[in-house]
C-alpha cells in the first residue's frame, strides 16, 4: 500500500488517522513520546486537526501521564488525543 493510499484511507477512517498521529508522535518507535517527538509531532497533528489546543510538553505530561511514571506511553498519548481533538 502506498503512502498516498494510506493517507486517503486515514482521512475517512478516524482509527487509521489516530494511528498515523501516533506514528508521527513516536518517531523512534520505542513506545513512548519524548519531548522532542511531541514538539515535532504535535505540529503535524495540528495541520490536520486545527481544533487541538496549544499545549506545552510539560502540561501534556501532567494531563496524559495516567500512571504517573514521568513518561508518556503511546497508549496514554492516544487517550489524550481522543480527549483533546474536538470531533
Amino acid at each position: 500500500m502506498t503512502e498516498a493510499t494510506k493517507y486517503l484511507q486515514a482521512e475517512h477512517d478516524p482509527s487509521l488517522l489516530f494511528n498515523e498521529y501516533l506514528i508521527t508522535l513516536d518517531r523512534d518507535k520505542d513506545g513512548y513520546v519524548s519531548k522532542e517527538e511531541f514538539e515535532l509531532g504535535i505540529e503535524t497533528v495540528r495541520i490536520h486537526e486545527p481544533s487541538i489546543r496549544q499545549i506545552s510538553y510539560e502540561n501534556f505530561v501532567k494531563e496524559a501521564d495516567v500512571n504517573k511514571d514521568g513518561k508518556i506511553s503511546v497508549a496514554e498519548c492516544k487517550e489524550w488525543l481522543i480527549k483533546n481533538i474536538v470531533p
